[in-house]
């Protein structure tokens, strides 16, 4: 079983989306039950609480549900999941000063999986508009089909 986290900062945008998105992915490609699959934020500003609701309203558009609440990364989730995909460089670097980093294998940004992608960083559109969080969706689905090319069974 392939365990994979996506991380953010606040983990009620776009690393849920992520999450959702990829889900949805191994569900249409009957992969399902060989993933695991997650998401954290690098803060723990909103522990416990459920996605942004433009991020669901987003989600839905396209079909998709996300049933995840906010968690902050640990350490040990460093130890549990094979893959750690972060949204951006800020974030990307926080998870690299985490102790347990230094002998992952697989912690990476997400754009880096699709060779000259228009965006280094997966936007965050916490402070924007409806179509800013359609873009993240757009971006995230993109990167998911990527992602599922690089590590399916």
């Amino acid at each position: 079983m392939k365990k994979v986290v996506f991380v953010c900062l606040g983990n009620i945008c776009r690393s849920p989306a992520a999450e959702a998105v990829f889900i949805s992915l191994l569900k249409e490609s009957n992969l399902l039950e060989q993933f695991v699959v997650e998401s954290r934020g690098t803060s723990s500003y909103h522990k416990g609480e459920k996605p942004d609701s433009r991020t669901i309203k987003a989600l839905k558009k396209r079909n998709i549900e996300v049933n995840s609440y906010s968690s902050p990364l640990s350490e040990e989730d460093l130890l549990h999941f094979d893959y750690v995909v972060c949204m951006d460089s800020s974030n990307l670097k926080n998870v690299l000063n985490y102790k347990n980093a230094k002998d992952h294998k697989n912690i990476f940004l997400y754009s880096e999986l699709i060779e000259n992608f228009p965006y280094t960083d997966v936007p965050d559109p916490y402070f924007g508009s409806e179509s800013d969080f359609d873009l993240v969706n757009d971006i995230v689905y993109e990167l998911g089909h990527a992602l599922l090319l690089k590590i399916r069974p």
